[in-house]
């Protein structure tokens, strides 16, 4: 049997791990199936902005693709001020997030309304 070597095999745990913790992540987070066009609110870029994080009442949006995320269940870990994500926050960030990341917003997190520069 060949031997595996030891990066391969770190790299390997490494893998699966993330890949548990998304899994478990994306079982928790509550999900919006279908989208219902009719009943979405409009937000402007100046309404998209109040909603950044830094009022703990209220929700934290983003803006992907035309559509409004409502991201606040990762709020602590992701999206609040000094967060790793807070820049992508209150704002339309699909440019950035179609570089890395927006099939896990679509995902994660479920529509509140649509987006309108």
């Amino acid at each position: 049997m060949k031997k595996i070597p030891k990066i391969n095999k770190i790299a390997i745990v490494v893998i699966l791990l993330m890949l548990t913790a998304d899994w478990v992540y994306l079982r928790q987070v509550p999900r919006q199936s279908t989208v219902n066009e009719d009943n979405l609110r409009q937000y402007s870029q100046d309404e998209l902005a109040k909603y950044d994080g830094s009022d703990p009442n209220k929700p934290i949006y983003l803006a992907y693709e035309g559509y409004v995320y409502d991201v606040s269940y990762g709020r602590a870990d992701f999206y609040n001020p000094g967060e790793a994500y807070h820049a992508l926050v209150g704002k339309d960030s699909t440019q950035l997030l179609n570089v890395f990341g927006g099939d896990l917003i679509k995902r994660k997190y479920s529509v509140v309304g649509k987006y309108s520069p």
